[in-house]
C-alpha cells in the first residue's frame, strides 16, 4: 500500500534529481529548499524523508506497510526529526543543541538520520551559530533539510554549506489542472488561483468557502474608510475578531490592484478580477502616492504580525484604517516605518 502523500507535480524536476543523488550516494548533507509560502517545500521535504527511511528501497514513493513507515507515521521513528518553534514563534538554541546531541548518536534503524528545520528563518542568532556548527562538520549518514520562504534572513554561512533549491511557483496551466483533478468541490478554482497569486496549495488550505465574503467585508471597508463615509475605528472594530494577517494581506492585495489600475487603465492586469468595480472605486478614492505608501506600511505591518514578537493586532489594524482615513500618505509611511 503506497503512503497517502504524493508528490506535487511541479515537483517533479527536483525529486527526480535528489532521489537519484540519494541512491548513488551523491546528496549533500544539507539541503535548503526556499521559495514562497503554500508550494509545498515542507511536504516535498517531508516525503522526501519517509522514502529515504523507507524499508521497500525500490519504492518510488513510501510503502506504508514496513515497520520505518508505521514509526513514521505514528511520529516515533527513532532516526527522524521535525526541528520547529515550540511555545514561540523562535526555533531556540535548546533545541538545536538537543539536535547536535541527537546527531551524534549512531542511527538506530537503516544506519541513515535525517532532520528538517522549519521554518529556518525562525531560528535566532544564537540557534543559527549553533547549527552551522553541524553543516561545517556533519555527521556521517545524515541529512538535514531546511525550509525557508525568507533565505536572506539566514546566516549566508548557513546558505553557503547547503545545497540550495529555490521553488518556483507552477505555471498556471498545471496548478489549475492539479486543483481541478485533486479539488472537483471547490467552485471558482481560476479565480481563486489569481486571488492566491498563482500558488496552489493556497486555494487548498488558506482561500476556505468563507474567503470570498470576508473579502467582500475587507474590500468596502476600505471604501468606506477612503471615500470617508464612516468612522475608521468603529469600521476596524468589525474585525477584532477576524485572522488578522488575512485581513492585512486582503488590504494589500486591492490596494496593490488599485495601484495596477491606476497606472494602466486596464482592469484585465488586476489580481482580483471578479472585483473590478471595487478596484476601480478604490484607484478612483486615492492618489498613487497614497496607494504606494499605504502597500509599503501594510508590508511593514505584516512582518512584524508574523514576527517573533506579540503586537496589540487590533491596535495596528485600528491605526492603519485611521492613517488610511486621513488621506495622506506622509502620516501613513511614518506610522509604518
Amino acid at each position: 500500500m503506497a503512503y497517502e502523500m504524493t508528490f506535487y507535480p511541479w515537483h517533479a524536476t527536483f525529486k527526480n534529481k535528489i532521489i537519484s543523488q540519494f541512491q548513488e550516494q551523491k546528496l549533500a548533507h544539507a539541503l535548503l529548499f526556499s521559495g514562497p509560502g503554500y508550494l509545498g517545500k515542507f511536504d516535498f521535504a517531508q516525503l522526501l524523508s519517509r522514502l529515504f527511511l523507507c524499508e521497500d528501497i525500490l519504492a518510488e514513493l513510501p510503502c506504508g506497510s514496513c515497520a520505518a513507515c508505521h514509526l513514521l507515521a505514528a511520529g516515533t521513528h527513532p532516526d527522524y526529526r521535525l526541528i520547529e518553534p515550540v511555545d514561540s514563534k523562535l526555533i531556540k538554541i535548546e533545541q538545536v543543541r538537543e539536535l547536535i546531541v541527537w546527531l551524534g548518536q549512531t542511527a538506530q534503524r537503516s544506519g541513515f538520520k535525517i532532520v528538517i528545520i522549519n521554518p529556518a528563518q525562525q531560528m535566532n542568532h544564537q540557534s543559527a551559530n549553533a547549527l552551522l556548527k553541524c553543516l561545517e562538520e556533519p555527521t556521517p549518514n545524515t541529512l538535514i533539510f531546511l525550509i525557508t520562504s525568507q533565505p536572506g534572513s539566514l546566516l549566508p554561512t548557513i546558505r553557503s554549506r547547503c545545497q540550495q533549491y529555490s521553488f518556483h511557483k507552477p505555471d498556471q496551466e498545471m496548478a489549475l489542472d492539479w486543483l481541478m483533478e485533486q479539488y472537483p468541490e471547490i467552485s471558482k478554482p481560476k479565480n481563486l488561483l489569481d486571488i492566491a497569486d498563482g500558488l496552489p496549495l493556497a486555494v487548498v488550505n488558506k482561500l476556505d468557502k468563507d474567503y470570498l465574503a470576508r473579502r467582500l467585508l475587507v474590500v468596502t471597508a476600505l471604501i468606506t474608510i477612503l471615500t470617508a463615509q464612516v468612522n475608521p475605528v468603529a469600521e476596524a472594530l468589525k474585525f477584532s475578531k477576524h485572522e488578522m494577517a488575512e485581513v492585512f494581506e486582503t488590504c494589500h492585495a486591492i490596494l496593490a490592484d488599485g495601484i495596477k489600475f491606476k497606472l494602466t487603465r486596464d482592469l484585465a492586469v488586476v489580481k482580483n478580477s471578479d472585483m473590478a468595480l471595487e478596484i476601480e472605486r478604490v484607484g478612483e478614492a486615492c492618489s498613487n502616492d497614497l496607494l504606494f505608501a499605504a502597500i509599503k506600511r501594510i508590508e511593514a505591518d505584516l512582518k512584524v504580525l508574523n514576527g517573533p514578537t506579540n503586537p496589540n493586532k487590533n491596535f495596528l489594524l485600528e491605526s492603519l484604517f485611521v492613517d488610511l482615513g486621513s488621506g495622506q500618505s506622509n502620516q501613513i509611511l511614518e506610522f509604518g516605518l
